[in-house]
């Protein structure tokens, strides 16, 4: 039996879908805004895709097939992007949607780790993305928050990109990660009386930069054709998530440039309150509940740049933590195809099909299909990182292989000493050493996997040998190297990571002194000469060791590899200082700027240095050394010379 469109309105909220018919007048997205959606694998051959922009990018997680993972996956994207006029419409079926997977399908849905959500929101944030979706979370506090995720977040922060974020399913005063991350827009759910449901997290760190969207019994896809009703805060979050994107396109639309974080802060300053007269618990309100209407009176009152520059991003802290995973939803029973009809949810206007041209900056790309083309995208990244290195085995079986070997004459398989024994001993059989996966390793999480270029491999190999038995009993020895990625790599533990091809010309191992001795030289006899070589010393210390700890990176965003690169570079670091110290001036912080005037095909950044004058405070703030690096190649280059002025 069909169920009409009143029957659909029912199981929702008649009042919202109303909204959503209005502001779909106007528009239902257009295909310059990019909505990224980090879950599971999305099965794009569902009809409610026809006609529908989707790029799936290549991520670590193995694409499953079916499943947990993929029902929801497919489910949050239809809610989002599902075609107009079918039996699942989406918010903003105009809009491009970007799928990156992150949830493996085993014998059970597998949870992804902090650093794989970061790695997804790295990439979705390189593809353009203007809006990120990221219906799922881990149950942590915010201080609980891994290095790369917390940049990841601060990155999209700097680029004018909005999270949005489940609140999570646990029904109590308890946060999520990343939701609970500043900077995030949180979204709970609600019933169709615009009350929450009982499922829906609330917690102080939400109160101010969260809200309640319909989240009960939302209509979506179910892959292989299938469609079923389900509750949660995952699919609260896709809604917010699409009225971003339909907000965004009328920025567009209206000759604005698309500012993401001022539709989030239009999204909460039009919130409807919670009442207190009703009995409620406020808290649980949030900010309030999702006004579509007011959120675009704001949009339309609005003359050109933001009123309101977005959400802080400030007051991160905390370490490394564990897993992210979807929102555990409240599934009834899957409906047939024919359970719905075409124009199930309330807007939908079969007659009207999506027919714009996606384009990036005036021109086609690889990355913006024609309607109804769903392709993958595997972009290729440059690395340029600062690590350690460690070694893995990939599979117990291999493990096994080398522990017989060594075993018998006494070393271990574990040890990396032993095992630089064992490869020495084998030096005449080139695999012993290939079949070793060498890892990139921070703050002792292993975060890429090296493959040498076949050109170059016995050269790579032998380096890296010598870089791990320099390695061994001095945790200050660090490794840069810059390549490409290509692909991943699963480890022994099952985790996988991307795969990097070093170039050899930049593949160094150094240490925080011998890296001073490089830049500065041996201190002078002369005493005189000698204070103010301490002076400088002290100062370039301190400027990598807030490299090296503070802003520790993957190295891929072009931001991050301009800092790797700078620690590095002896001319400009030595001018720097030597200029600093003799205006008697402190090293306070470093930063990272775009340029808005660049050299045809270059990727320029300016390196700012910042030094304080601790003597006079009062009288002048300080003092900027900037020099600017092209990272547009695997081997970044300087351009120009030291550049200095004062700041007042």
């Amino acid at each position: 039996m069909e169920k009409n469109s009143t029957m659909v309105e029912s199981n929702s909220n008649m009042a919202f879908w109303t909204e959503v018919r209005a502001l779909q007048k106007e528009t239902l997205g257009v295909p310059e805004i990019k909505i990224a959606i980090i879950d599971g694998p999305v099965d794009s051959s569902h009809h409610c895709f026809n006609g529908v922009r989707l790029v799936q990018l290549n991520t670590l997680a193995a694409p499953a097939r079916g499943g947990a993972g993929s029902n929801h996956g497919t489910h949050v994207t239809s809610i989002i992007l599902g075609r107009h006029g079918g039996a699942v419409p989406g918010i903003a079926p105009g809009c491009h949607g970007l799928i990156v997977p992150i949830f493996e399908q085993k014998d059970r849905l597998m949870p992804c780790r902090q650093i794989d959500l970061a790695h997804a929101i790295n990439q979705a944030v390189n593809h353009g993305a203007h809006v990120i979706n990221i219906s799922g979370g881990e149950s942590a506090d915010p201080k609980h928050i891994d290095l790369f995720l917390k940049q990841a977040i601060l990155h999209c922060a700097r680029k004018n990109v909005l999270i949005v974020a489940a609140a999570g399913n646990d029904g109590c005063q308890c946060t999520h990660v990343p939701a609970a991350g500043p900077g995030v827009l949180v979204v709970g759910a609600m019933d169709s009386r615009n009350m929450p449901i009982e499922l829906s997290n609330w917690g102080d760190a939400y109160q101010t930069r969260g809200i309640l969207a319909p989240g009960q019994e939302i209509t979506g896809a179910v892959p292989g054709g299938g469609i079923s009703t389900v509750s949660g805060t995952s699919f609260a979050t896709a809604i917010v998530s699409g009225t971003a994107g339909l907000l965004l396109s009328m920025q567009l639309k209206r000759g604005d440039k698309p500012d993401p974080h001022f539709i989030g802060r239009a999204i909460l300053e039009s919130a409807r309150p919670c009442n207190p007269q009703t009995g409620s618990d406020c808290r649980k309100y949030l900010s309030g509940s999702l006004n579509i209407t007011g959120a675009y009176s704001l949009v339309k009152k609005a003359p050109g740049p933001a009123m309101h520059r977005g959400l802080s991003e400030n007051g991160f802290h905390g370490k490394m933590a564990s897993v992210i995973q979807p929102a555990a939803p409240r599934m009834p029973p899957i409906l047939s195809t024919s359970g719905l009809n075409a124009s199930s949810i309330p807007g939908s206007n079969p007659a009207k099909e999506v027919t714009e041209t996606g384009t990036t900056n005036g021109r086609i790309g690889p990355d913006d299909p024609a309607p109804g083309k769903t392709v993958t995208q595997g972009k290729t990244s440059k690395v340029y990182v600062i690590s350690r290195l460690g070694f893995d085995y990939g599979s117990v079986a291999v493990r096994d292989t080398y522990k017989e070997k060594m075993e018998a004459i006494g070393l271990f398989p574990d040890s990396p000493s032993d095992l630089l024994r064992h490869l020495d001993a084998y030096s005449h059989e080139p695999q012993e050493v290939s079949n070793i996966i060498w890892t990139l390793t921070i703050n002792d999480t292993p975060v890429y996997a090296i493959r040498p270029s076949p050109a170059f491999s016995g050269v790579i190999y032998q380096r890296l040998m010598r870089y791990l038995e320099k390695q061994i009993g001095d945790e200050n020895h660090m490794i840069t190297i810059a390549g490409v990625i290509a692909g991943t790599k699963r480890l022994l533990s099952g985790q996988r990571v991307p795969v990097v091809i070093p170039n050899p010309r930049l593949m160094n191992q150094w240490t925080i002194e011998t890296l001073i001795e490089g830049l500065l030289g041996e201190a002078p006899h002369a005493d005189n000469e000698r204070v103010i070589f301490h002076k400088k010393e002290a100062g370039v210390r301190d400027f990598l060791y807030r490299l090296i700890n503070d802003f520790s990176n993957m190295g891929i965003a072009p931001g991050d590899r301009v800092l790797n690169f700078a620690a590095t570079r002896a001319l400009e670091i030595r001018q720097v200082f030597e200029s600093a110290v003799e205006n008697e001036m402190r090293f306070t912080d470093i930063r990272v700027n775009q340029l808005n005037f660049q050299r045809p095909g270059s990727q320029c950044r300016e390196v700012v240095l910042m030094f304080s004058d601790p003597k006079k405070p009062s009288r002048r703030a300080g003092r900027r050394y900037g020099f600017t690096v092209d990272v547009s190649e695997v081997i970044p280059v300087t351009i120009g010379e030291v550049r200095s002025w004062s700041v007042y």
